[in-house]
């Protein structure tokens, strides 16, 4: 017996990604586009919704790790294990400046009884056009994060990452509204498995941020990722197949096209399919001072 199912927890799979995440997303807004209000109640919207939600939550906190790593950048090898993986023996860390490029990077490799990983931040600063050492002075900071993932607990349900990045430019740094533009991709795979049947996803995840405004926060400066303006748009791609005792067959295989705008923390958000859009707002953020 072959059923289609609802695959449970979509939304946790991306937490990791934002993010996330380089191709651009083709405009779902065509004057001859013939696309159709879908309901949510719709399979094709209920599966997504949750994991667009969470890239949102996600993105946001990678600028405000951003900002955290512009704060209080790290000085050594000591620094990197309290930031990324305090209290954890397992963890191997790196840390690195460049001076030619001014590149800082720093790196972190854990691999004990339940996971393997590797983290590892670039950041870069820069002071009108010129590469500086000192974030205090810089005006523009680049700020990528990579990392992976894979579970040692294949036995029962389990998440992998196999390639994931951001690359996000943090401008204007001297003035009370910062911009960020960036973009980034996740390869994330899936395993569900219970006593009669085993899922095996798979997905693709890019993000663009186009022009996303924060604000500084009176006396504190930048501590908050909340958007004032700007715009993510992003591509998620699934296909899974389903095993349920006879021959495994692709039970699924969609793509959606999402675009979200932001307003003081609102988030208004289409999502598309070729045949459908789904519009819905959330407040994502509070944006501080407000």
């Amino acid at each position: 017996m072959r059923t289609k199912v609802m695959i449970p927890g979509l939304g946790l799979l991306a937490l990791f990604a934002v993010m996330l995440l380089a191709f651009g997303c083709s405009s779902d807004s065509s004057p001859t586009s013939t696309k159709t209000a879908g309901l949510e109640t719709d399979h094709d919207f209920l599966i997504v919704q949750n994991q667009v939600d969470v890239i949102l939550d996600s993105a946001i906190q990678f600028f405000s790790t951003g900002f955290d790593v512009y704060n209080l950048l790290p000085n050594d090898d000591d620094d990197v294990q309290a930031h990324y993986s305090p209290g954890d023996p397992s963890a191997v860390t790196g840390f690195g400046y460049y001076p030619a490029s001014g590149w800082y990077e720093f790196y972190v490799s854990r691999d004990n009884g339940v996971f393997t990983d590797h983290i590892t931040d670039s950041l870069q600063f820069k002071e009108n056009n010129t590469v500086t050492a000192d974030p205090v002075i810089a005006d523009y900071m680049r700020y990528i994060h990579r990392w992976d993932f894979a579970s040692k607990l294949t036995s029962q349900t389990y998440t992998n990452y196999d390639t994931a990045w951001i690359d996000l430019e943090f401008s204007n740094l001297d003035q009370t509204q910062a911009l960020i533009t960036g973009s980034g991709e996740l390869w994330m795979n899936w395993n569900y498995i219970s006593v009669d049947t085993t899922i095996d996803a798979e997905y693709h995840i890019s993000v663009e941020f186009n022009d996303v405004a924060i604000d500084e926060v009176p006396t504190y400066g930048f501590v908050s990722g909340c958007p004032t303006e700007g715009e993510f748009r992003f591509i998620i791609y699934q296909s899974y197949t389903l095993d349920d005792g006879g021959t495994p067959v692709v039970v699924d295989n969609v793509r959606w096209n999402a675009s979200v705008n932001f307003e003081n923390g609102l988030a208004t958000v289409r999502i598309t399919t070729p045949d459908n859009f789904w519009n819905y707002t959330r407040q994502a953020c509070v944006v501080v001072g407000n």
